[in-house]
């Protein structure tokens, strides 16, 4: 489902009521204060202390602050619900974008994204009904006060709303592309330096310093030159603007002096169109506000419809669950990434319930893409799960059924128990303790400071490589796959941990599929058959029982 911003209006339609209740009760306060400025001038001029309209001048701005309160702490709770309830619903569909997109631009990029258009959004919904139509009665309430004082007035303050709408106008279709432009660099430049600074300790080895943060200093201020052009056209138009504001203000200001020198207004009139002045112009500054936030908004639900909702994995959720795994057949004749270069070619395997099945290469010669493409991280036709095209399975289906352990698995922030039970809702309690029970893991709980309770540092830089792949192989063990893949899972340890690993999994899997793709020529003694992917041909050369 497309989503604009109507959508958004309709589903927080209760808030935005409430809001624009209480921004209506501060209008009509507001519109009281020149009133009682003006009579009690009026009293002062026939030399009467005006006490009574004192106390109600000071009731008046007490109410005007207790609905300014008001307005801001319900501002803040919205915000706060908003931004919760759409990051939840954004990333549980980045989530589900698929793979070759979130690669293609990076993690850091969406998360800018999602922040900065969430952000928009949530300016313009709370503004664009409640404000709009709080600036809007500003606007007439003011118009109708000066019409009556006098028509001159009327007409200048009149002139004031073409001349902001056709400037913001010529603004906002000038900036509108520019606008969506600079989200993307960005959103770029920052998860390129992100990418940058995680790389300290390579940093630290080359040592030259200097080097590196020109580098980081180029792309900032590439980012910052655009920023600058877009400000400086911006900070035209507004100057302009400003200045034809200021003229037609100190017109109502001259006008309003030349009346009270022929005594056709008194003290209390130039006070109280000076105060009327100030309420319409913020009215009107509102409203083009709104106007300039649109163009955000139109960048940031773009993004959202055509970099996300548009690149959903399995759009329509539809197709046939599966019950149990019992063969898995891959006839791959020729497959390639976005129809560049070949990856594989000519791979034909067939995998039996029970199996245990080694897969060797060199580096680049497809291993890991085999693994990806059995669990539909990409979509080929030519993989069959029980004779059935695995796209004839729901994808849910797939992925509960089919656990790839990486051979680089980032971590989740939190403790090293949070990370074995992340995702998995409904964690058995005696599965768990069974897990923790494990060689491999006692090994790793008696290692940490403070056992499964030791909290991870940022990208997990106070474990080793071998300490991040047991988590990732505990994590494994809470779930009931019938089809395992370990990609290089083990990599990061030495032999003897190695066999505490593959003697745990196969402890817990006895009857399940069992893929391990590695270097090390050790898989032979936990495979019942190894094959080899050569990289330069794209295809299975080698079959060892």
């Amino acid at each position: 489902m497309e989503k604009n911003i109507l959508y958004y209006i309709k589903k927080y339609k209760h808030r935005i009521f409430i809001l624009t209740t209480i921004l209506i009760f501060q209008t009509l306060v507001i519109f009281l204060i020149p009133l009682l400025s003006k009579f009690m001038l009026q009293k002062a001029e026939k030399g009467l202390f005006p006490t009574k309209y004192i106390v109600y001048f000071f009731i008046t701005l007490l109410f005007w602050l207790i609905f300014r309160l008001l307005t801001k702490n319900f501002s803040l709770k919205f915000r706060v619900e908003f931004i919760k309830q759409e990051s939840e619903f954004l990333y549980k569909s980045l989530f589900m974008v698929k793979l070759g997109q979130i690669y293609k631009q990076g993690p850091t990029y969406f998360y800018n994204r999602i922040k900065r258009s969430l952000e928009s959004i949530y300016n313009f919904i709370s503004n664009f009904t409640s404000k709009i139509f709080v600036s809007i009665l500003k606007i007439i309430i003011s118009l109708v006060a000066i019409f009556i004082i006098n028509k001159v007035l009327f007409f200048l303050f009149i002139l004031i709303v073409p001349i902001n709408f056709l400037s913001y106008r010529k603004l906002n279709t000038k900036l509108k592309k520019q606008t969506a432009y600079l989200q993307n660099i960005t959103s770029k430049n920052s998860s390129y330096i992100v990418q940058i600074v995680r790389n300290l300790k390579t940093i630290k080895q080359i040592f030259n310093y200097s080097s590196i943060s020109k580098i980081i200093a180029k792309k900032i201020k590439f980012k910052e030159t655009i920023q600058k052009k877009i400000n400086w056209f911006a900070g035209k138009i507004s100057i302009i603007l400003t200045m034809g504001i200021v003229i037609i203000r100190n017109l109502i200001l001259l006008l309003t002096i030349y009346y009270y020198s022929i005594n056709s207004f008194s003290v209390a009139d130039i006070v109280f169109v000076n105060i009327i002045f100030n309420i319409y112009f913020e009215g009107v500054k509102k409203l083009n506000s709104i106007n300039l936030n649109k163009r955000e908004v139109d960048s940031s639900l773009n993004f959202i419809n055509k970099e996300i909702m548009e690149n959903l994995e399995d759009k329509n959720q539809t197709g046939q669950e599966i019950e149990k795994i019992e063969t898995i057949k891959i006839n791959i004749s020729n497959f390639t990434y976005d129809y560049k270069k070949t990856i594989l070619k000519n791979i034909k395997i067939k995998f039996y319930k029970g199996e245990r099945i080694g897969l060797i290469g060199k580096t680049g010669s497809g291993k890991s893409t085999i693994a990806k493409l059995l669990a539909r991280l990409y979509n080929s036709n030519n993989i069959f799960i029980n004779n059935k095209n695995i796209r004839n399975y729901k994808l849910k289906s797939i992925r509960e059924k089919i656990y790839i352990v990486f051979q680089n698995q980032l971590l989740f922030p939190g403790t090293i128990e949070d990370n074995i039970k992340i995702g998995n809702s409904k964690v058995s309690k005696k599965r768990y303790a069974r897990i923790i029970e494990e060689n491999f893991i006692k090994d790793l709980i008696k290692q940490l400071p403070d056992g499964l309770s030791t909290q991870l540092s940022e990208y997990s830089n106070n474990l080793s490589g071998g300490q991040k792949q047991k988590i990732n192989i505990a994590r494994l063990l809470l779930h009931n796959p019938d089809l395992i893949i370990l990609d290089e899972a083990t990599s990061a340890m030495d032999i003897d941990t190695e066999k505490k690993v593959y003697n745990s999994i196969n402890r817990f899997y006895k009857n399940n599929i069992i893929l391990i793709i590695s270097h090390r020529n050790s898989i032979n003694n936990y495979c019942t058959r190894v094959m080899n992917l050569d990289n330069k041909n794209k295809r299975i050369i080698k079959l060892n029982n």
